[in-house]
């Protein structure tokens, strides 16, 4: 979120989830889909060691061999809230929308996803939607009985009870006279909307602006359906090719996981039911998602050095030599601050 008064922490370009898709057709790439985290994440993390006990006759204490240690275990919560994603300001999502690497063009996959085309081609569920509700007749017959009662004539409705939202939400005729009109045109000049940092004064008429800012809420929610998507999709392979499982997953929040390997081996999905409901879709406004993950470091099954530039060398099996003599203190892939 960029204020006047608050400087923008970066959050979801520093805490994320990166979901490694196999590719069908690069074996040696991959199709990358970023999940940024808009609201800190709980993590909660544990490890256990595998040992041997041997109890030998006449000793008042085991004896230990060391066999190993399980995989790290993450849990990860966190939510995604519709109004905290709108009013964070952050409309340019393409950023984390699929990137596809190796023979495929990034650019053209995130321009295929976002070109706007019309509801009648259901390319957008959200829009597609919304227009299927504002098409209901029993929604129309009501809309029209708000537009004629007594209190719209009072003018005492919240913003999204006016005339002239209603009347363009649901393609029904205002019975207000022009001078009211006026007014209420007069009165959208004052109201604070969603992005109102990136709806320039240049977008002209408070009736485009409020266009825009339904346009960006549709597709935001989009986005955030999209992502569900992606979380479903990490614990299922190729329906054609079994060979390709589920996507590598990729956990990276601040200095304490750094671009750390797992696989999902679980995920729950629930809302919460009072911070309401979108209208037009039915979308919940804060959705909580737990997942479950497990590291995997497996690599190019070779030494690990954090600051290579090859992916497969930093993935490689780290012991506490990474921690105890090595530079970067560390066995997260990367903490040698070199990137996937």
């Amino acid at each position: 979120m960029t204020t006047r008064h608050i400087v923008n922490r970066g959050l979801p370009e520093r805490s994320k989830l990166q979901f490694f898709f196999p590719n069908t057709i690069e074996a040696e790439e991959y199709f990358v889909v970023t999940l940024p985290f808009f609201e800190n994440p709980r993590i909660r993390e544990r490890k256990k060691a595998r040992y041997q006990s041997y109890q030998t006759i006449s000793r008042s204490s085991n004896l230990y061999s060391y066999l190993g240690a399980d995989s790290r275990q993450f849990t990860v919560e966190f939510n995604m809230t519709l109004d905290h994603i709108l009013d964070s300001g952050d409309i340019h999502m393409e950023r984390y929308m699929p990137m596809e690497r190796g023979e495929f063009n990034q650019e053209g996959a995130r321009s295929r996803f976002f070109k706007q085309r019309s509801a009648e081609e259901h390319n957008s569920p959200a829009a597609r939607l919304a227009t299927q509700f504002t098409a209901l007749s029993t929604v129309k017959d009501s809309a029209r009985q708000v537009m004629n009662s007594d209190f719209m004539q009072r003018g005492v409705l919240s913003e999204e009870d006016t005339a002239e939202y209603i009347s363009n939400k649901y393609g029904v005729d205002s019975p207000r006279s022009r001078q009211e009109a006026a007014d209420q045109q007069n009165e959208l000049q004052y109201r604070t909307d969603y992005f109102e940092n990136d709806i320039h004064t240049s977008i002209g008429s408070p009736q485009v602006a409020q266009t825009a800012v339904e346009d960006l809420k549709l597709k935001a929610i989009d986005v955030i359906i999209y992502w569900v998507n992606i979380i479903r999709s990490s614990v299922i392979g190729h329906a054609g090719n079994p060979l390709y499982g589920p996507p590598i997953v990729r956990l990276t929040h601040g200095i304490l996981y750094e671009d750390v390997p797992c696989i999902c081996k679980d995920y729950s999905l629930s809302y919460n039911e009072n911070a309401g409901f979108n209208l037009d879709t039915l979308l919940p406004r804060q959705l909580k998602i737990t997942m479950k993950l497990e590291e995997n470091r497996t690599g190019d099954f070779g030494v690990f050095d954090a600051t290579s530039r090859n992916s497969r060398v930093r993935d490689n099996l780290a012991g506490w030599e990474s921690v105890v003599t090595n530079n970067t203190r560390s066995g997260d892939p990367g903490s040698g601050g070199v990137t996937t």
